[in-house]
């Protein structure tokens, strides 16, 4: 197996999916759901949060036609990290469509590794 060249800790990686999360999922004034951005903005909305210089190690691309619903992969320098799964709200949510999930992509390794031991 290839060496990972990724160069960001897993404390990075754990604060970069919230940043993804909070970035395509906003609340409406007054509303009690999060919905989910449209998918040809996800980026977009990604570098408003993460800031462009972070935003230039990031790609998304579409997964393959074989998984099932709306999904995303993204990418941080060429290193596999998440996946941006649609999830539709249930029918009675009345005007509300749904929101991203930001998961842990199952060919990642970087949530594998064991985390280092805290100091103390």
């Amino acid at each position: 197996m290839a060496q990972s060249k990724l160069t960001l800790s897993r404390r990075q990686i754990e604060a970069l999916q919230n940043d993804v999360r909070r970035a395509i999922n906003y609340r409406q004034p007054g509303g009690d759901l999060n919905e989910g951005v449209d998918p040809t903005d996800l980026k977009r909305f990604i570098g408003y949060v993460v800031g462009n210089d972070q935003l230039a190690h990031i790609s998304l691309r579409k997964a393959p036609a074989s998984e099932s619903g709306l999904v995303h992969w993204l990418s941080y320098d060429g290193e596999l990290l998440f996946r941006l799964v649609w999830v539709p709200w249930p029918d009675d949510f009345a005007g509300a469509f749904g929101r991203w999930h930001v998961r842990r992509h199952p060919d990642a390794s970087w949530w594998r590794d064991a985390p280092k031991p805290r100091p103390g």
